[in-house]
C-alpha cells in the first residue's frame, strides 16, 4: 500500500478535510485506517450535518470518524470510481469491487451503495484472505469436534451442512474444508453470491439473477439452475452458497446421490434445525437420511484482548442466575480485558469460532426417516455425546478464552434442553 504508507502523520479524515480537501487522499487514508484496525465492514453514513464513518471490528460497530457533509458526494464519487460504478446514478442501488496491493497479499473489497434520506450511504466489506483460507486446526474446534469435522470432510459422497446467521464465519470453514481436498485429482466447483475469495484451485461460479440462461430466457443464473449444469462438468466435490428454494435443496440430493461430496449452508439456529429447513423445502425424509453426512453450526466469538487481560473471581451463584446452569466450588476465576490502546478499549481482541458438529450414523438415519420433531433429535444429540454450542461456549469461557458476556450474545441455547454442567469435568473434558 505505497499510497497508503505515506499517510501515516494523517490523524483523520475530518483533519484532511478542512486543509487540502483531497479527497483521494481522504479514501485512502480511510482504507489505511481500516485495514489498521482489522475492520470487517465500513459504513459511510450520510446525516444532516456530517457523513459518519463506522467499522465494524471483531464483529461490533463503532464509530471512528466523519467528514463534512459538503464533501459527502464527492467523497462517495471516488469510492464508486474504484469500484467501477456508475458515478452519476445516484437513485439507486449499485455493487461494485476494489482490490488493494499490500506489501503480503492483495484485499479485495466489496462495494455496496443505496440512497438514503440524506444521501447515498456507502458499505464496504473487506474480504481478508488470510481469514478465509485458515487450517482447520485454527479456527477453534476443540480436538473431539474437529476430529468428526475432519471424517466428514474427508467422506467421499453425502451433504455437509453449515449453519449460522450472516457473518458467522460459515465461508471460512467451507474455505478451509475444501483446502484440504483442493488436488490434483479433484475437481472442485463453487456456486456462490458473490465469490468471497478467488483461489485458483476451486472452480468458482457467481450466481447472477439479472442474468438470463441462453435457452431459456424465463430461467436466471440463481443457485438451481447453475447446479444442474455443473452436474454436467464432472466434478467431484460441489459447494452450494446457500440453499433458498425447493429447487436447490433437491438437486443437492441428487448430487449426493450420484456420488459428490456437496458442501451448503443454512441460516438456521442450530445443526439440528438444518434437518427441519430441509424437510419444510421438500426433500423427502428417507432421501434426507440417505445423503446428509453431517450438520456443523458455529458463531464468531470475541476474545479477551491479550493485552490487557486479567483475572478476577466470580460465584457460581451469580453466573446461574444470568443463564448459566453450574455444580462445582462456590466461586471460580475467569478472564476479562480491562480495556486498553489495542482493544480500544472494548476489553475483546480479534475473534474465534465456536462450533457444533453432529455426525449422521446409522441410528441419526433411521430417526431422521421418520421426520422426528426437535426434542427426538436433541436426545440423540445428547445420547450421542455430541458437543452443542453453548457446551462449547462455556469451555472456551472457563479457559479464558471469552467472558460470561460474550457467550450469553453469542451462544444461548434453549434452557429446557441444557443440563448442569460439572465445572471440573468440562474443563478437563475440553482439554
Amino acid at each position: 500500500l505505497s499510497d497508503l504508507e505515506r499517510l501515516s502523520e494523517i490523524k483523520s479524515l475530518e483533519e484532511i478535510s478542512h486543509t487540502d480537501r483531497n479527497i483521494r487522499t481522504a479514501v485512502d487514508a480511510m482504507f489505511r485506517r481500516c485495514l489498521s484496525l482489522r475492520a470487517s465492514d465500513v459504513h459511510i453514513e450520510p446525516k444532516r450535518t456530517k457523513s459518519v464513518i463506522r467499522m465494524r471490528i471483531d464483529g461490533m460497530l463503532h464509530d471512528v470518524d466523519w467528514i463534512p457533509s459538503a464533501l459527502h458526494q464527492a467523497f462517495t464519487s471516488r469510492i464508486k470510481a474504484m469500484s467501477q460504478m456508475d458515478i452519476a446514478e445516484k437513485r439507486r442501488p449499485q455493487d461494485g469491487r476494489i482490490k488493494i496491493d499490500t506489501k503480503k497479499y492483495e484485499v479485495e473489497i466489496r462495494v455496496s451503495t443505496v440512497p438514503t434520506a440524506f444521501g447515498e450511504k456507502t458499505v464496504c466489506r473487506i474480504q481478508d484472505p488470510e481469514l478465509l483460507f485458515m487450517d482447520l486446526e485454527d479456527l477453534g474446534f476443540n480436538p473431539f469436534d474437529l476430529t468428526i469435522f475432519q471424517s466428514l470432510v474427508n467422506r467421499p459422497f453425502g451433504i455437509i451442512l453449515v449453519t449460522g446467521p450472516t457473518g458467522s464465519g460459515k465461508t471460512t470453514t467451507l474455505y478451509s474444508a475444501m483446502k484440504i481436498l483442493a488436488t490434483a485429482e479433484r475437481n472442485i466447483t463453487t456456486i456462490e453470491d458473490p465469490v468471497e475469495m478467488v483461489y485458483e484451485r476451486f472452480n468458482q461460479i457467481s450466481v447472477n439473477p439479472a442474468v438470463s440462461m441462453l435457452h431459456n430466457p424465463e430461467e436466471k443464473m440463481t443457485f438451481g439452475p447453475m447446479l444442474r449444469h455443473v452436474m454436467r462438468q464432472d466434478p467431484d466435490v460441489i459447494m452450494i452458497g446457500e440453499i433458498r428454494d425447493e429447487e436447490t435443496a433437491s438437486l443437492a440430493v441428487q448430487a449426493a446421490l450420484t456420488g459428490h461430496l456437496v458442501f451448503t449452508t443454512l441460516h438456521t439456529n442450530d445443526a439440528l434445525s438444518a434437518i427441519n429447513r430441509m424437510l419444510d423445502l421438500r426433500v423427502p425424509s428417507f432421501l434426507l437420511a440417505s445423503t446428509v453426512v453431517g450438520m456443523l453450526a458455529q458463531r464468531l466469538m470475541r476474545k479477551v484482548c491479550p493485552y490487557c487481560r486479567q483475572d478476577y473471581s466470580v460465584s457460581i451463584k451469580d453466573l446461574n442466575k444470568r443463564g448459566f446452569s453450574f455444580e462445582g466450588p462456590e466461586k471460580i476465576l475467569l478472564k476479562r480485558g480491562a480495556g486498553c490502546h489495542e482493544c480500544r478499549d472494548t476489553g475483546y481482541f480479534k475473534r474465534e469460532s465456536v462450533y457444533e458438529v453432529v455426525a449422521v450414523d446409522d441410528d441419526f438415519a433411521k430417526l431422521v426417516t421418520d421426520e422426528p420433531d426437535m426434542l427426538a433429535l436433541k436426545e440423540m444429540v445428547r445420547k450421542k455425546k455430541f458437543n452443542t454450542l453453548w457446551e462449547n461456549a462455556i469451555r472456551k469461557m472457563l479457559h479464558g478464552i471469552t467472558t460470561p458476556e460474550e457467550v450469553l450474545r453469542v451462544a444461548q441455547s434453549d434452557p429446557h434442553f441444557r443440563e448442569p454442567i460439572h465445572l471440573r469435568k468440562t474443563v478437563g473434558w475440553a482439554e
